[in-house]
């Protein structure tokens, strides 16, 4: 709080102004302030000066007494689930959720939540698609949005509303479903072909990526001592956390078992004579823990002329090709980690392995077409009778 006189170089006057700066004890980013300048006197500036200190003062304590602004709840939401209120949350989705909330969502942060209504969820969503987030990226803000809000609901910590910002508020609809980037075996092939002519040095990643399924933090976080080849099993344990550099349970905390193949066992024994590290398998190499593995991948497959896909793909590939050549998709889940059988349906969809076949039935292009009915061939005008 000050009140302090000035030069007016236009009227040659000298003038006072008031500024008055107030915090909360309760909510410490909540703060409040009022300035006025131009005030002829002294006496008249400690006027303002006091009634302003009153309407502060005021607005501080309404504002504590009403719901927590966006900022406080979010903060709140991550002190909680990091001291064990959501069990299955791990502290990777912590950071994450609170990033995501923090820039999408900075026009919230200072705003008390209860005045936060569905105009400020449209304006998100619309601020989200406007930006080319895909639909299944702006459906995560949501998510987000209305996991922290409601969380906020329940502990009392947000009040007079019984809704997030974004409940209902419909996404727009889907985009025509495309086929997913995937490599044929020829490519595959070729990649890792190419990759060992050319002495490239992720080509051991590739290889093994393509030979396990196993996804890119998983990867990065193979121990030599998770190779057993007297029972052929690579035990999958562990991912890799890049943001917090540390190891860290797999997705789900699903442990699980890869059967090594007589190529694989090459490979890994290959892998080993490399010595890349006295712990980890592979190298690490600072792209990879800068997350620029999809990067090098689409460059090089560029270079040799196949498909440009991303890193995840090869974790597809596994699968697919798995799949293709007859492997019982439930051992294929197993191996691979995946808990959610909707998410591993494109894979099934991408091997063909549920239509594979059924089509030979159907002998329109063979003679004896009556083969199937018992030497007649089926007259449809006389079935329906009215020659429709």
């Amino acid at each position: 709080m000050a009140v302090n006189k000035y030069f007016d170089p236009n009227t040659n006057e000298q003038l006072y102004k008031v500024y008055v700066n107030m915090r909360s004890r309760k909510i410490p980013t909540l703060r409040v302030q009022k300035r006025r300048k131009g005030i002829s006197s002294k006496a008249e500036a400690l006027r303002v000066e006091k009634k302003y200190l009153k309407e502060v003062a005021q607005e501080i304590a309404h504002r504590e007494g009403t719901s927590s602004i966006w900022r406080v709840v979010i903060k709140r939401w991550a002190q909680e689930v990091e001291s064990g209120y959501f069990s299955n949350i791990t502290e990777k989705t912590v950071r994450d959720t609170c990033s995501l909330l923090n820039n999408w969502t900075a026009d919230w942060l200072e705003i008390p939540c209860e005045e936060l209504n569905r105009g400020h969820g449209k304006d998100l969503i619309r601020r989200a698609f406007d930006k080319g987030l895909k639909r299944s990226s702006v459906q995560k803000i949501k998510s987000a949005v209305n996991q922290v809000f409601n969380f906020g609901i329940e502990e009392g910590i947000i009040k007079g509303v019984s809704v997030s910002p974004v409940s209902g508020v419909q996404l727009l609809k889907k985009k025509e479903d495309t086929m997913k980037e995937i490599l044929s075996l020829d490519e595959c092939q070729k990649l890792l072909s190419e990759a060992k002519s050319r002495k490239h040095p992720w080509y051991h990643i590739w290889a093994l990526a393509l030979n396990t399924g196993c996804r890119s933090g998983e990867l990065y976080a193979l121990r030599k001592e998770s190779i057993d080849f007297d029972l052929g099993l690579i035990r999958v344990t562990n991912s890799w956390d890049f943001q917090g550099d540390k190891l860290v349970p797999t997705k789900k905390s699903y442990w699980r078992n890869v059967p090594i193949s007589s190529d694989l066992k090459d490979l890994l024994e290959e892998i080993l004579s490399e010595n890349y590290d006295d712990t980890f398998l592979l190298p690490r190499f600072r792209e990879w823990q800068k997350g620029q593995q999809a990067q090098i991948l689409r460059e090089f497959c560029g270079v040799i002329g196949i498909p440009s896909v991303r890193f995840h793909t090869l974790r597809a590939c596994f699968a697919t090709h798995l799949l293709s050549a007859g492997v019982d998709p439930t051992v294929v889940r197993l191996i691979g980690g995946w808990k959610d059988i909707k998410s591993f349906q494109i894979y099934i969809r991408l091997s063909g392995i549920s239509e594979r076949g059924a089509t030979e039935h159907l002998q329109f292009l063979t003679s004896n077409k009556s083969k199937n009915c018992k030497g007649k061939v089926l007259d449809f005008k006389s079935i329906s009778g009215d020659g429709v």
